[in-house]
């Protein structure tokens, strides 16, 4: 898989440029289902132009997270995206003129990726949704930190104290929930990589953020697969 530009996050993630000024890409995107596991109901990039059209449409599949509960979610469906490594690419709902300021931005893309990356070989390997579920759901407990319960500045442990505060009725549903939120400020080891999506054609729809999911998980999941069927067989 190619991966063009790496986004590495570090603490001052916050004070990321807000200008408009990145390469920005147009897609055709076929969304898997909101809380699908992405090796089941893939995600791709059907077509697009620019430098990231011409990138992602090579067959690899993107494991792709909410970033706003109130728009809808394109989940299941062909949506036409525009696509980026800078974050100023996202202008739709609360993270469009008038919603939330540099910090909330911040805080929640910040959240988001080390979340993802804390659990991504559970996210891409573990069968059914459960993961994948409580990832969305972690999500959107931190925009609602500071879309509804008032935090602002950048995330901290304190905001995350809040928003577990906020959120225990469905943690103690899910306690896999506030495992992901203890780890919104775990920056990934290395480099990790990170696309920016904001819906062009349809004011309904929300922004997203996009992960490449890297083969060696999909063949891990292939294997463990082969594995389970060979012992099968052995038993039959």
């Amino acid at each position: 898989m190619k991966l063009l530009q790496l986004f590495a996050f570090t603490a001052s993630i916050a004070s990321l440029s807000l200008c408009a000024s990145a390469q920005t890409s147009t897609v055709d995107v076929q969304f898997g289902g909101l809380y699908a596991n992405p090796i089941s109901s893939p995600t791709i990039v059907v077509s697009g132009t620019g430098v990231f059209g011409d990138d992602l449409t090579t067959g690899s599949h993107l494991y792709w997270v909410c970033l706003d509960s109130v728009q809808e979610s394109p989940g299941n469906q062909l949506a036409i995206y525009d696509v980026s490594t800078d974050p100023s690419v996202m202008q739709a709902g609360i993270f469009g003129p008038g919603g939330f300021d540099a910090d909330a931005r911040g805080a929640v893309i910040q959240a988001t990726t080390n979340m993802f990356y804390a659990f991504q070989d559970q996210l891409l390997n573990t069968p059914g949704n459960s993961y994948n579920r409580a990832f969305q759901e972690a999500v959107w407990a931190v925009t609602y930190g500071y879309r509804v319960w008032g935090e602002s500045g950048p995330l901290t442990s304190d905001v995350i104290d809040t928003v577990m505060t906020n959120y225990a009725p469905y943690i103690e549903e899910d306690p896999l929930i506030g495992d992901f939120l203890l780890s919104a400020l775990t920056t990934p080891t290395g480099s990790s990589t990170v696309y920016f999506g904001n819906p062009t054609n349809d004011s309904s729809l929300q922004p997203v953020m996009f992960f490449p999911i890297p083969e060696p998980s999909t063949l891990t999941l292939a294997s463990r697969l082969g594995v389970f069927l060979i012992s099968r067989r052995r038993r039959d």
